[in-house]
């Protein structure tokens, strides 16, 4: 992490955002990126790792130095795929951290179940349309309507 970085996590360290790559190499790494949403809410980079492993102790690892190098960082949000190797050891670093399901991973999972479960396409077009009615709920008086 640099000091650029550094400075972007102390500054934008309410929220978090970790993903992997997954088979774009020929060595089989895998790289992991930690990012914060910064002023626009747009991804910026603040860590990578490079591993060959994906294991909670990697992850731990990886959040643990994150954690020395921005000590006073107070992460309060961290957005994932939903991959407990990946959340078990971010809440070790960061145990005041919530973690909400990602909007894009929630609609993939919805749309994939849809699909299997509910055969007559009108049915899935207004379920998924109150699904996602539910989802993009901004306010309490939104989601009760």
């Amino acid at each position: 992490m640099t000091d650029f970085q550094a400075t972007l996590f102390r500054k934008f360290s309410n929220l978090v955002c970790v993903d992997s790559t997954h088979k774009t190499n020929e060595y089989g790494y895998k790289l992991i990126t930690f990012l914060v949403a910064g002023d626009f809410h747009n991804g910026q980079p603040v860590a990578w790792a490079i591993t060959d492993t994906e294991d909670t102790s990697a992850y731990s690892e990886f959040f643990k130095a994150i954690k020395v190098r921005v000590p006073e960082s107070d992460v309060r949000i961290i957005m994932t795929d939903d991959d407990p190797t990946v959340i078990q050891p971010f809440l070790e670093s960061y145990p005041n951290a919530v973690h909400p399901l990602c909007r894009w991973h929630v609609d993939r999972a919805w749309q994939k179940n849809l699909f299997a479960l509910v055969h007559e396409i009108n049915h899935k077009a207004e379920i998924y349309q109150y699904l996602w009615m539910l989802m993009t709920a901004d306010d309490c008086h939104k989601f009760q309507d």
